[in-house]
């Protein structure tokens, strides 16, 4: 972990492929929390307390005990590395052992710097929640002794130097998984800083299974008034943000106020539970949140300013999907190349099925306004979408979000109508210099978008960009945005019968790409998922 134990904490969110023993390598949710606080720990994300920390636990048919967390019990201490319940010394009593099935919330302290983990806090609908601590390494560890972590991809990572070393700060065009997929996408980078050469200096890297594609690198650096951010739409276009408002009323599918989740970016987060789901009902395909903000009537748009990111799991789901094709995987993908009527095909579906739906409450129904497409499972990105409100009629905006259960991270959702009343100054700079891991100069192949590419096929790969730093202009304040183009080629087995049946009912049959996640899901963490009550 090492080098990446802050990067990790930031994604948010971990779902584990494996079955050991009695025990579920299931969901667990991560945050590197920055400075002490309480946190209510809601619903069945699993978190690690420190031993002797105290701790709250809210029971579901009993009085809350207060005391000192001691430990978990296990199944089968022999074998088992996932706990059923844990152990709580009251103040001034004796250690009591609380079940998982009796706890409804958790309310601890979080200390600055701890990668949050492993241990529990369940909702009223969540009977069991297991965490798994020994294979966090192993399948987390994505520093160079372990390159190529087969549980995940993502695409190019970006980090920007802050002085001192360099720091994760954005991944770029995520979901561009084929060469007509190529996009360009932007990001803010919030770690740069110029260096004492006049230079500001990106490193971009390949620490995934995959083979990436990057035709073209460049900085926007904009000059603004103090006090205001500068953010890009999916689209790249920008968006100057002053005093965007959090939501007067938010709430999950199933009624939990979720105003303390979403307020800020403290590691503190919306995530919706996957499992004890049927999937044979469709309302448990979808999960997300309803949001409520105040609203002077005749405001004709507004700002929606979502910061987001895909868990692991959803990466890991993706892959799944790509091994459908089997032996004819070099053909599907030729196909999407060439043919306009299989790509919009294609999109369409992930469209529908994988990413984050927003929709505008008008007069008596939901109407769709949008989406956040995929953003990469390593980094949270923030995102905006311009709403238009001229067929609301409500002091009262109703928004709402909607998305598959456990592949979208929500941290935190504003909205801002008076954007773009700012004055900005942007500048787009060139690559200046461009090396690799062994110095070559890589310069050509990412001053524009073109044919030439700068090919990452392994995790070796590496690219070491610099730019010249411009005056900032007199009175203003400085944002930066990475700005990338590619696309990236996930390494996955191309042998097996192709599962064409299976593949065309994911594209075209509504809920059918979520049935598949979930059944992937249950079959993979084995028999406690039985014991899951069903989600209403």
């Amino acid at each position: 972990m090492k080098r990446y134990t802050t990067a990790l904490a930031g994604i948010g969110l971990a779902i584990l492929f494996a079955v050991s023993g009695c025990s579920l390598l299931g969901f667990g949710a991560g945050a590197a929390i920055d400075s002490k606080q309480t946190r209510t720990i809601d619903g069945w994300r699993t978190f690690d307390i420190p031993a002797n920390q105290k701790i709250t636990v809210y029971c579901k048919d009993r009085a809350a005990v207060r005391g000192k967390y001691v430990g978990n019990v296990k199944i089968n201490p022999e074998t088992d590395t996932a706990f059923t319940a844990i152990l709580v010394k009251p103040n001034g009593g004796n250690v009591q052992e609380l079940p998982l099935t009796a706890i409804d919330r958790v309310v601890t302290r979080t200390n600055k710097g701890r990668t949050v983990g492993f241990i529990a806090g369940l909702a009223v609908d969540a009977i069991v929640a297991v965490a798994v601590m020994n294979s966090f390494d192993n399948l987390f560890d994505l520093n160079s002794d372990n390159p190529g972590n087969p549980n995940a991809s993502s695409c190019p990572l970006i980090y920007s130097h802050d002085g001192t070393d360099y720091r994760l700060d954005a991944e770029i065009f995520g979901g561009a998984i084929f060469r007509a997929a190529e996009r360009p996408d932007w990001e803010n980078l919030d770690q740069l800083r110029v260096s004492e050469d006049g230079l500001y200096r990106l490193k971009m890297t390949n620490e995934f299974d995959e083979t990436q594609q990057v035709d073209f690198v460049r900085l926007l650096v904009i000059d603004h008034p103090a006090g205001v951010r500068v953010y890009p739409s999916f689209q790249g276009e920008m968006f100057t943000l002053s005093d965007p408002l959090s939501p007067r009323k938010a709430n999950d599918f199933a009624g939990q106020d979720l105003r303390s989740m979403l307020r800020h970016n403290d590691g503190d987060f919306w995530l919706s539970n996957p499992f004890g789901r049927d999937p044979g009902n469709p309302a448990g395909l979808r999960d997300g949140i309803i949001l409520e903000f105040d609203r002077s009537v005749g405001t004709g748009s507004a700002a929606l300013l979502l910061h987001v990111q895909n868990t692991l799991w959803a990466s890991g789901v993706q892959k799944k999907m790509l091994m459908l094709p089997g032996r004819e995987l070099p053909q599907w993908y030729q196909t999407l190349n060439e043919s306009v009527d299989a790509r919009e095909a294609l999109m369409r579906a992930m469209i529908r099925e994988g990413m984050l739906r927003v929709y505008i409450w008008e007069d008596t129904q939901w109407k769709p306004a949008g989406h956040i497409w995929e953003v990469g499972s390593m980094r949270a990105k923030d995102v905006v979408i311009e709403l238009d409100l001229l067929n609301t009629h409500s002091n009262t905006l109703r928004i709402k979000l909607e998305c598959p259960p456990g592949m979208w991270i929500v941290n935190s959702v504003k909205l801002d109508y008076s954007y773009y009343n700012y004055p900005t100054i942007l500048q787009e700079l060139l690559v200046r210099k461009a090396t690799d891991q062994t110095g070559r100069d890589i310069s050509l192949p990412l001053l524009k978008a073109d044919d030439l590419y700068y090919e990452m096929p392994t995790t070796r790969d590496v690219a070491y960009l610099e730019f010249i730093a411009p005056p900032v202009k007199q009175g203003m304040e400085r944002s930066f945005i990475v700005k990338g183009g590619g696309y990236y080629t996930i390494h996955v087995p191309t042998e097996g019968e192709p599962q064409t049946e299976l593949l065309q009912r994911l594209l075209y049959e509504p809920g059918a790409f979520t049935r598949f996640a979930l059944e992937s899901l249950y079959q993979e963490t084995g028999p406690v998922v039985r014991h899951l009550p069903q989600v209403q």
